[in-house]
């Protein structure tokens, strides 16, 4: 698409060159007003394409959390996959970061983070296990 809009300014200045050897004033003007509206166009297309480009990375974005969110479950006040991810472990996974913010973010534990036992990030296990989500924490102080 730019090599389209450069060979039209290319076009264009020669058709103003011609103009030029011509002295037609009329014409020079109406080519100088193409060639500012071929240069604009060559700049929008440029903002299009990048948000073209944002938008895709979004829409794959989306669709990897829809991915993964087809395959979780919930136990225990925490989210488990329940068929394997790549560069994923099985969980367990914060269900605030996932719920909030669409990251998958893997949970320490067991066992608290020193000073941290309860509020956004905490979890315990009916059995007493402990499990502290590392974004959450980051997220506190």
């Amino acid at each position: 698409m730019f090599e389209a809009l450069d060979r039209l300014i290319t076009g264009l200045k020669t058709v103003r060159d011609v103009a030029q050897r011509m002295h037609d004033a009329e014409l020079l003007s109406a080519l100088a007003d193409l060639t500012l509206d071929s240069a604009q166009l060559k700049v929008d297309t440029a903002t299009v394409r990048e948000e073209n480009t944002r938008l895709r990375e979004e829409v794959e974005q989306l669709r990897r959390q829809a991915d993964i969110r087809s395959k979780i479950e919930i136990k225990d006040g925490m989210y488990y996959l329940t068929e394997p991810i790549s560069g994923y472990s099985q969980g367990p996974f914060c269900t605030r970061c996932l719920d909030s913010d669409g990251k998958l973010v893997t949970l320490m534990g067991p066992g608290w983070q020193p000073g941290i036992e309860h509020g956004p990030g905490t979890f315990r296990t009916p059995d007493g296990r402990g499990y502290t989500c590392p974004e959450c924490i980051r997220r506190r102080r």
